[in-house]
């Protein structure tokens, strides 16, 4: 399966909506939502957030609805204020980000989910590995 496969329906999609294991009563909290279909797997409360205005801008464009919400937020800047978020998503981000604001922005999520929070990427094939220790 190719990447572009893999991000649009193909196995990514499969292993987010089984681990996610959505229920109608949870709120799913979504850090680097993107412009990402997850929202779609969500049964319940979905709230996304990214730094991109675009993304958000698109993302409230084509799911305009009462339990999807969308903001422009940095989590690395400032903590969250959003709370009580049974699950959190954190899918193909954690190669845009250095360790350490990994750390901190997986430490910010876990401040706001009650359950557990699903982490899933893709590494691209021509990563330094110089960068994978930083």
């Amino acid at each position: 399966e190719s990447t572009a496969q893999a991000y649009k329906g193909g196995f990514l999609t499969n292993i987010v909506k089984i681990e996610l294991d959505s229920k109608i009563n949870e709120k799913v909290f979504d850090y680097g939502c993107g412009v990402r279909d997850y929202c779609t797997l969500v049964k319940g409360k979905y709230i996304g957030i990214d730094v991109n205005p675009d993304f958000i801008k698109y993302a409230k464009l084509k799911y305009k609805n009462d339990t999807k919400q969308f903001y422009i937020k940095d989590i690395t800047q400032k903590g969250l204020t959003i709370r009580n978020s049974k699950k959190s998503m954190y899918i193909i981000m954690l190669h845009h980000f250095n360790r350490k604001n990994n750390i901190q922005i997986l430490k910010e999520l876990a401040k706001v989910t009650k359950k557990y929070i699903i982490i899933v990427d893709i590494w691209p094939s021509k990563i330094p590995e110089r960068w994978l220790l930083q």
